[in-house]
């Protein structure tokens, strides 16, 4: 390949003595990280878009693996004119390497952030993400440089203890991982290591943009700082690193708190999150609510909550001194509060009910919604003609072993079952007759048992 300005790294020589050292650290790095981390099976996914960072990973990766194989995936943003020739040239040293490589091009609807840079980084991430879970172990390219960008970044928004960790090395996804092998090694090695090896690799002229956050800590705040502390990436490291262990305890102390915390007898089968009891998470300090709340809304969603719509959750939603009911709703989720419980789910709009018949034998699709209606494993259920509802709150059911009738209505507040639950429950009809409201109740001599019957609404991706 020949160099073409404005696309190419520099590929002049000037030291071959320190490219060969760099070219042994970088491998030692990589080393040292396979080591740490020896997982048996599974295959080897690096995020390549060309540059150098991911260009000396793949090339470092495939010469130390040869056990496993190895799939480079490049996202095509289309944001630049040079996009699909950089895809092109991605192709190309793959096939150089021998290596598989997977191009997905992004679609317009799939940019979704606060500008160009978020909304590219989020639909890398998505695909990052779904490799992780399904294929095994992504690798990633960010190196030393990175990790104090992402930390001063931080820094500046007043991000807590979570944002100046900066970002980890290995993190577990799934049955999976997403992992960052060169976060210890600076830049000017990665590129010593490519100009040894004869690498060439794509120069993404927004990286020069300084209009772009990441950018203007990098050639303008960064500079500045190293001119005057000539160590301060390894220093920035090492606070990230200190800020990591604190995150850890953290993340452990509110897992249990919030199993302390968890309201096992209330139904609220919509969402993975644990639904909290406040009357036990008032129990708690201040601070250990404040961590609780924290990992409890980080782990379960998918969209960040602002530090002040985080204090109006803290002051009223999960205070017993608040409102006693209420919500909030955010990028697609909603946390609400009902009686003394906080619940948080993905957000439910203008679902389209229905009724329709079923077999009761396999699984339904209830419309709008993540949700399936299932019969429970080993339940055996008898094969009839059943009707589904999501409607008809006064109807009646005799209930077993009570010897009395209950509205439907009636029902879900002796359980408390939430509104935000109540229009997704499946009312269950035989011969015209309510027989079963799923998760709730079923009818006297029905052949089940009261709460948990034949049948259950489970997460699509469960069944």
């Amino acid at each position: 390949m020949k160099k073409k300005s404005g696309r190419w790294g520099d590929l002049s020589k000037p030291n071959l003595t320190e490219q060969l050292a760099s070219k042994n650290l970088v491998l030692a790095g990589l080393k040292t990280h396979l080591k740490k981390y020896e997982i048996p099976g599974g295959d080897f996914v690096v995020g390549f878009s060309g540059g150098l960072d991911s260009t000396a990973l793949l090339h470092s990766l495939s010469c130390l693996v040869k056990n496993r194989n190895i799939t480079a995936l490049h996202i095509n943003h289309g944001l630049q004119e040079q996009a699909d020739s950089w895809a092109e040239h991605c192709r190309t040293l793959c096939k150089l390497l021998g290596v598989r490589i997977c191009v997905y091009r992004i679609l317009p609807h799939e940019l979704v952030g606060a500008g160009p840079e978020d909304a590219a980084r989020n639909a890398r991430l998505k695909y990052f993400h779904q490799y992780a879970k399904e294929k095994g172990r992504v690798f990633l390219g960010h190196h030393l440089g990175d990790q104090c960008e992402t930390v001063l970044g931080n820094l500046f928004r007043g991000s807590g203890v979570e944002g100046l960790a900066g970002i980890p090395s290995y993190r577990t996804l799934s049955n999976g991982s997403i992992e960052r092998p060169f976060l210890q090694i600076e830049r000017n090695h990665l590129k010593n290591y490519a100009l040894y090896n004869d690498l060439h690799w794509i120069e993404d002229p927004t990286n020069s943009q300084t209009s772009f956050d990441r950018n203007r800590v990098r050639h303008q705040v960064l500079p500045v700082i190293r001119k005057r502390w000539k160590t301060v990436d390894g220093s920035i490291a090492r606070a990230a690193q200190n800020c990591q262990e604190l995150s850890v305890l953290g993340e452990q102390i509110a897992g249990q708190d919030i199993a302390e915390c968890t309201a096992y007898q209330v139904y609220f089968p919509v969402s993975r999150a644990p639904v909290l009891d406040l009357i036990k998470l008032d129990g708690l300090t201040i601070e250990r609510r404040i961590n609780l709340l924290r990992w409890w809304i980080a782990s379960n969603c998918s969209g960040a909550l602002s530090r002040n719509r985080f204090q109006e959750v803290l002051n009223q939603l999960a205070s017993l001194r608040g409102p006693g009911s209420g919500g909030m709703s955010w990028n697609g989720w909603y946390l609400h509060r009902y009686r003394q419980y906080l619940y948080l789910s993905p957000e439910f709009k203008n679902v389209e009910r229905q009724s329709y018949n079923w077999d009761g034998v396999s699984a339904k699709e209830i419309v709008g919604t993540d949700l399936m209606l299932a019969p429970v494993v080993d339940s055996r259920p008898k094969r009839s003609q059943y009707r589904v509802s999501f409607a008809n709150n006064n109807a009646n059911m005799r209930i077993e072993n009570r010897g009395c009738s209950k509205t439907v209505r009636n029902l879900f507040q002796e359980n408390a079952i939430t509104p935000v639950m109540r229009p997704l429950l499946p009312r269950v009809f035989w011969n015209d007759k309510l027989v079963c409201i799923v998760g709730v109740a079923s009818i006297e001599g029905f052949e089940q048992q009261s709460f948990y019957n034949h049948w259950s609404l489970q997460l699509k991706d469960e069944i």
